[in-house]
């Protein structure tokens, strides 16, 4: 993230105020644009782009595998209402003042001497007010020049009374990571409808089961519906998947490999429908 100067924009005084036209920065909701996108500039890693329901669909452009996570658990998250990715700290005059009062160097643009905007790697709205998270590497977060950085950040966000969270890859990094990957992969396509509103007899009669039980095992869940209802395997599973990421069905994210197995329930606000 541009907190920590990893990456030195190519910018000038003419890019700039072309990306603030552009509307870069600006909007909530679908119609963010962020001030970064994968198409432009290096990458730590992977790059992902990617939407979802929470976000009205927008793609989102995360540069690094990183980043995506920390957007998965923002995704999961229900008090979370609105996720901006790569959200500038602008008036860029503001940043350099602070920078200046801080006594340290404002990220510049060795090529033109023009100032970088800082970025946060996600501003997220959430029931509560605003949340802002650097995301590194636990390597990164030792070294002064992101010190630094991170300082213009988090004064500049101070001013506006939002805390700048700081989101290391060893709390990422994890099962329970892994395990989001597997439950949004699943998620609604735009078009698609809520599942329960699809009148899938499998998906009533798999509730019904789950109802019934104190913790239900999802492959066997799954091998049991397959086979009630003469369907190909993995067709069960994949109606699993796609309830826990309607939260219709609940399982404990944080420890196993829940593709290989985990216990169900029903999501609390079903409770009684089935």
């Amino acid at each position: 993230m541009a907190t920590r100067g990893r990456r030195q924009s190519d910018i000038d005084e003419n890019k700039y105020r072309r990306m603030l036209r552009e509307g870069r920065g600006q909007g909530t909701g679908a119609a963010y644009r962020p001030w970064k996108r994968v198409d432009e500039g290096t990458s730590l890693g992977r790059c992902h782009r990617t939407t979802s329901s929470k976000t009205g669909y927008r793609i989102h452009h995360l540069r690094s595998n990183l980043e995506y996570f920390a957007y998965l658990e923002y995704w999961w998250d229900e008090a979370v209402e609105d996720i901006r990715e790569h959200y500038p700290l602008l008036p860029l005059q503001r940043t350099v003042d602070i920078a200046r009062a801080l006594g340290v160097r404002h990220p510049r643009n060795p090529r033109t001497a023009f100032w970088i905007p800082q970025t946060i790697d996600f501003l997220v709205t959430t029931r509560e007010g605003f949340r802002a998270a650097a995301v590194m590497e636990d390597a990164d977060w030792y070294r002064a020049r992101t010190r630094q950085t991170f300082d213009i950040a988090q004064a500049f966000l101070a001013d506006e009374g939002i805390a700048l969270e700081l989101v290391l890859a060893s709390q990422l990094r994890t099962q329970r990571s892994r395990n989001l990957i597997w439950i949004y992969d699943a998620r609604a396509a735009q078009m698609d409808a809520p599942i329960l509103a699809c009148d899938t007899p499998m998906v009533g009669d798999m509730l019904r089961v789950v109802a019934r039980t104190t913790g239900m095992p999802s492959r066997e869940l799954a091998q049991r519906m397959d086979g009630d209802w003469n369907a190909p395997a993995g067709t069960a599973l994949a109606l699993i998947r796609r309830l826990l990421a309607e939260r219709v069905l609940v399982t404990d994210i944080n420890c196993v490999d829940i593709s290989r197995g985990c216990m169900l329930a029903l999501g609390a606000k079903w409770y009684g429908h089935f």
